[in-house]
């Protein structure tokens, strides 16, 4: 009988010592448990931890085999005091799944029709297997008589629980800091910089994908789940639960935090299908099918891995006498998914500019888009995505000079490609479209294909290349720039715009057909500025190029500086900033209200020059900045100028008020920011309809009249939920996205039909001008008259 119970305390050791392993595996391999429970190895240490268990026990196992010698003994003692907090601490998070996993141990021998079914049972139970044997170990370890290495041991054992858990638990607390600043910036001023100097930005960044219940905080902070754990359920009184975060919550934290909008970065393997664990490890299981929870909404959301930008080419023509270029941008997306995918992106158009064409390729074919109020395009769209998932693709004005981009589906494995029709001025130059926000990639190495024409001499800021004379004297350039270099590309004709130009506006209606557009230089009015300086670390390689500007600004015209920090706003010098200013994802909320404050006591010879990156998170108390852009009968102007390019939301929301202005790129030179700040620009355009064509001035191309309506529509801009029908029909009539029209194009008839809308026809759509020879269709095509003409002629 002692030989058989010694045979059943064998294979229970051998047990203890394989399960924790087989633990380890298993979740390394499938993350099982923290896809359905809690991550018990969200960082290296953890998986310390667990390893302590198995390799505990088996050095236990060899100290029993060698009785005699001293110095295993002393290990065997060691490991077996080491092992009890790890053993403890998983025991006690895996609660009623160690009861569930005994339960269905009998189900773990019969399941042999189902591999993994036994393994993922005697998974649950590895910690508690190791447990057991401990236990019954105690009597032979105390034996031994080496109880001062044993409680060496468990304290060591307890030291590196904590050293596992505690960055955790402070981890958890830090986010709950930042997460009680970002409601109340007068609490927890510090939280943001604590933050900044943990070390956790990796572990940050997964969050913002998967999110952060408290099982993502590792086995300590599910036992302190008030929904799941035992422990916080006895603890919540206490204040020891945990508690969960949004992702917009975690999203924002992780720009206050980086000062990198988190969809800037690629997203982090093993987030898809809700999976977890270490960095090392890479879980492409469910890689081929992506669920994409933003997909027909107004937001860009989160980088779907898999659906990059394949190509990108951009077609413009500059007419140097009505100051106006027309581009055209085709875009092609590829989806590697096995389900269909969304492509959504905001774009920062060249200064002015709007959208005045939309194109979708189905089926091989150009397919151009229905133009309408926005309400209408967005209700079309989201029913097609949403419910019927056909082709669409939908354009929307979101901000100054910013549109955002949907396309769907991006089929399985396949491509997508688009075009949109682009009308800006060109005066100032023509700079190109960018994307500023985006849930897809950009394919490694991809270099936009560029040609700019022009009737005119043409002049660039590009060293690749240089613009060549065709032999009819028009001028066109062209070269393949990378994605990361082309926002400093930009184009000027020599030629000077034509004071006096006139179209005809083939789209009036019953309006006056022949538009006039004049120029006019203001007066110079000489103001005072508030200088608000967005203190994040994307302007900080900007710092010393800021500080000679701002000192070269006379006492005279430099009102105050404010910096925005964590907390409130902060009145600086410009010999003040330096590197170390720049620090994180800053709020300018609290800086363009002191702002607000002093310019208005200042008097109303004063602006504000708002100099800014990316702001891609709501702020709090940015109800007062409206309030008072809306309710001051001449609130101050500010001027945006964005240094980096990128999202910004507290852009977007104080659109609604006039006092808000773009129409400005910086090119990046200390000169162009003076600029900026002391001479906005005093170029103005007035435009005007009558019944006959001027004599006085030249015909220009129709792009003409597109831009007039689109200036009137802007200036009768007094906020997105105020819209006047008579400013959106006509927006719509003459093919433009604005504040109060989008465009869409949809798959059949029947979808325009159901949605009110109406395809345009494609010969009224604008086109880029054709320069140089005829092409050789046409030249054949005339070839073939000719000869028939000739033909007749001998007939005759």
């Amino acid at each position: 009988m002692k030989r058989f119970f010694t045979f059943v305390w064998n294979v229970i050791f051998a047990a203890g010592v394989l399960l924790p392993l087989h633990s380890l595996v298993m979740e390394l391999l499938t993350h099982a448990c923290a896809a359905e429970f809690f991550d018990p190895i969200p960082t290296w240490q953890h998986v310390v931890l667990v390893s302590l268990m198995p390799v505990g026990l088996a050095l236990l196992w060899v100290a029993k085999r060698r009785d005699q010698d001293e110095r295993w003994k002393r290990l065997g003692t060691v490991a077996h005091g080491v092992m009890l907090g790890s053993a403890l601490l998983y025991v006690a998070a895996m609660g009623p799944m160690n009861l569930f996993g005994v339960m269905l141990l009998p189900l773990a021998v019969v399941a042999i029709f189902e591999p993994m079914i036994p393994l993922l049972i005697l998974a649950l139970i590895g910690p508690l297997a190791a447990l057991v044997v401990w236990l019954g170990s105690i009597r032979r370890v105390w034996r031994w008589n080496e109880r001062r290495l044993w409680i060496g041991g468990l304290l060591a054992g307890g030291a590196m629980v904590i050293a596992a858990e505690l960055p955790m638990v402070v981890m958890h607390e830090r986010l709950h800091a930042a997460e009680t600043h970002l409601r109340d910036v007068e609490r927890e001023p510090e939280a943001f910089e604590v933050l900044r100097t943990s070390g956790q930005e990796a572990f940050l960044h997964r969050l913002c994908y998967s999110g952060a219940a408290p099982k993502d905080f590792g086995p300590l902070g599910h036992i302190f789940d008030p929904q799941q754990g035992l422990g916080g359920l006895l603890f919540k009184n206490w204040g020891l639960s945990t508690s969960s975060f949004s992702l917009e919550t975690l999203r924002s934290i992780h720009f206050r935090v980086t000062g990198t909008p988190f969809s800037d970065l690629p997203p982090p393997r093993g987030t898809v299908g809700m999976r977890r664990g270490l960095d090392f490890v890479e879980d492409s299981s469910m890689d081929a099918f992506a669920w994409d929870g933003e997909r027909g909404g107004d937001e860009v959301g989160a980088r779907i891995r898999g659906l990059s930008l394949v190509t990108s080419r951009l077609d413009w023509h500059v007419d140097a006498p009505s100051a106006l270029a027309h581009g055209e941008w085709t875009l092609e997306f590829r989806n590697t998914h096995a389900n269909a995918q969304e492509a959504r992106c905001q774009m920062l158009l060249p200064p002015g500019g709007c959208v005045s064409r939309l194109t979708l390729w189905i089926e091989g074919e150009p397919r151009e888009a229905a133009f309408g109020a926005k309400s209408a395009v967005k209700a079309a769209y989201k029913q097609v995505v949403q419910v019927e998932r056909r082709d669409p693709v939908m354009v929307n004005m979101v901000g100054p000079d910013r549109v955002m981009t949907q396309c769907f589906p991006v089929p399985p494995n396949g491509l997508m490609k688009i075009r949109l029709g682009i009308t800006a001025p060109s005066e100032h130059g023509l700079h190109m479209p960018l994307i500023i926000d985006r849930n897809f990639s950009i394919a490694e190495g991809l270099k936009h294909a560029v040609w700019v024409q022009s009737k005119s001499a043409l002049e660039d800021n590009s060293e690749a290349a240089d613009a060549v004379k065709a032999k009819d004297g028009s001028w066109s350039w062209q070269e393949e720039v990378r994605h990361a270099q082309i926002d400093e590309l930009a184009f000027h004709a020599k030629e000077g715009p034509a004071p006096k130009v006139w179209t005809e506006d083939l789209l009036a209606g019953t309006e006056p057909k022949f538009v006039v557009r004049e120029l006019s230089e203001a007066p110079a009015v000489k103001k005072r500025v508030v200088v608000v300086i967005d203190a994040s670390a994307k302007l900080a390689p900007h710092a010393a190029l800021l500080r000679s500007a701002l000192e070269k600004l006379s006492a005279g015209s430099l009102e105050a500086i404010f910096v925005s920090t964590d907390a409130e706003a902060e009145g600086v010098k410009a010999s003040d900033l330096t590197e170390k200013t720049f620090r994180g994802g800053r709020d300018a909320v609290p800086a363009l209200k002191a702002a607000l404050k002093r310019c208005r006591q200042a008097g109303e010879d004063c602006a504000i020059v708002w100099l800014h990156g990316p702001q891609p998170v709501d702020m709090a108390g940015k109800e007062a900045i409206q309030q008072i852009l809306e309710r001051d009968a001449s609130p101050p102007v500010i001027h945006a100028i964005g240094m980096v390019p990128g999202r910004n939301k507290l852009l977007e929301d104080l659109y609604d008020s006039t006092a808000i202005q773009g129409g400005s790129r910086w090119d990046g030179t200390e000169k162009s920011l003076l600029e900026s700040m002391t001479a906005p620009s005093s170029t103005s355009r007035k435009y005007g309809r009558v019944d006959q064509a001027p004599a006085d001035a030249p015909q220009v191309w129709e792009q003409l009249a597109r831009h007039a309506v689109f200036s009137e529509v802007m200036a009768a801009f007094r906020g997105r939920d105020r819209v006047p029908e008579a400013q959106a029909q006509k927006a719509a009539q003459h093919q433009l996205v604005t504040p109060y029209s989008g465009a869409v194009v949809l798959e059949t008839q029947a979808q325009y039909d159901r949605a009110g809308l109406k395809p345009v026809d494609g010969s009224t759509t604008p086109q880029i001008p054709t320069t140089g020879a005829p092409e050789p269709s046409r030249m054949l095509l005339l070839m073939i008259g000719l000869l028939s003409l000739l033909g007749r002629r001998r007939r005759g």
